[in-house]
């Protein structure tokens, strides 16, 4: 049986901080915070917080390059999905199904959900508001011009 370094309760639930058993309740309170992060699942907090912080930054790594992505291809992505939500709205199923096929031929994984955003910096700072998180690219998808000359006459039609 372990006791909290605090309050000296028996607890179920080990939290280590700086090598001292702690309980839920009382680790929060040494940590200064409310409640304890969802990715911590318990056990030592030192190593788990290296851990995360490492995660973190390697993330951070990893979304600069999304974001460049996102931003190098905003300008064929708004112009795609702005065509996708004209076909709907009119209930054009065929211009639906093609916008949708071309949109995954050149990698654009869905439309952007909220085209009344003309830049990306825009769609960045307004999209949570609307929508929950913003959906950047992870991969670089094609640019139209890849597409045959049909295909992108029939895009222009469309639009």
């Amino acid at each position: 049986m372990t006791t909290c370094t605090t309050c000296n309760q028996v607890i179920n639930e080990v939290i280590t901080i700086d090598g001292k058993p702690y309980g839920t309740t009382c680790a929060e309170r040494k940590l200064g915070i409310n409640h304890l992060p969802a990715w911590f699942r318990g056990g030592d907090w030192d190593s788990a917080k290296t851990k995360h912080d490492k995660l973190m930054l390697d993330n951070s790594a990893d979304f600069a390059r999304i974001k460049e992505i996102t931003s190098r291809s905003w300008s064929e992505w708004i112009i795609l999905s702005k065509i996708s939500h004209k076909a709907q709205r009119e209930q054009n199923d065929f211009a639906s199904n093609f916008i949708e096929s071309i949109m995954s031929q050149l990698g654009y994984y869905t439309r952007i959900a909220n085209v009344k955003f003309e830049s990306m910096e825009d769609a960045e700072k307004g999209w949570k508001e609307y929508n929950g998180g913003f959906p950047y690219l992870n991969k670089c998808p094609r640019p139209i011009s890849d597409l045959s000359e049909k295909q992108v006459n029939l895009l222009y039609k469309l639009s």
